[in-house]
């Protein structure tokens, strides 16, 4: 996860092939990391995310989406909920810094965005594989890359704001913290920068490979 605060969570996987969840705190910035939890799961991870203020935390795995509250002073995760997941789909997910809500992108083409307590907030079904999903930093905004190329920008209750097509598939997506760029990554290594408007790209730059993440910095002047 996003390093939030003085907090972050990572995966391990060690050589028995088991999954594990690490959550690090940090007394005096940006050094002294010290692992307060390390989980033990059942479950082959594929990402996590941490809210703002590492109150909540969010795994995804291969059969389940959960959500966890980490107790440092216990050492332990306590979960929320789960919600079990078709077989044979492929997932992906986003949060906003808040934690407040989660998506969860299928390659059956649905886009369900859950609320911190596990309901459901909305549901589309956009009949084309999911390959990217980013909130905009407060959860406002929600962009949703496919792999027919298709970008949606969709507000966070669910209403249809913004529609481009590109003609290659999309990879990776991230709002700028003030909302007023999205980068985009491609397939074939291309990453472009675009106004609010989705209008003719602001820059564009070619990588030998694809770009399966895109991040901007907290000051907005750099991308990852």
């Amino acid at each position: 996860s996003a390093i939030s605060g003085n907090a972050m969570a990572l995966i391990a996987r060690d050589r028995a092939n088991t999954d594990y969840i690490y959550f690090l705190e940090c007394q005096t910035p940006p050094h002294d990391w010290y692992v307060s939890i390390s989980w033990k799961t059942d479950e082959k991870l594929l990402s996590v995310h941490l809210s703002d203020d590492g109150l909540l935390l969010y795994t995804l795995s291969e059969s389940r989406l959960s959500s966890y509250v980490p107790d440092p002073f216990d050492g332990i995760l306590q979960r929320r909920w789960t919600i079990d997941l078709a077989h044979g789909e492929k997932h992906c997910t986003a949060i906003p810094n808040t934690g407040a809500m989660i998506a969860l992108g299928s390659s059956n083409g649905t886009v369900t965005v859950y609320l911190s307590g596990g309901t459901r907030a909305w549901s589309t079904d956009l009949s084309s594989i999911i390959t990217a999903l980013a909130f905009s930093n407060s959860g406002d905004l929600l962009a949703v890359g496919c792999s027919t190329g298709d970008l949606h920008i969709y507000t966070g209750h669910g209403d249809p704001v913004l529609t481009r097509k590109f003609d290659k598939s999309i990879y990776s997506l991230a709002f700028s913290p003030g909302c007023t760029n999205i980068v985009v990554g491609f397939e074939d290594g291309t990453t472009q920068i675009f106004g609010p408007d989705l209008g003719a790209p602001l820059k564009t730059s070619t990588f030998v490979c694809p770009a399966r993440h895109v991040s901007f910095s907290r000051s907005g002047e750099t991308i990852l």
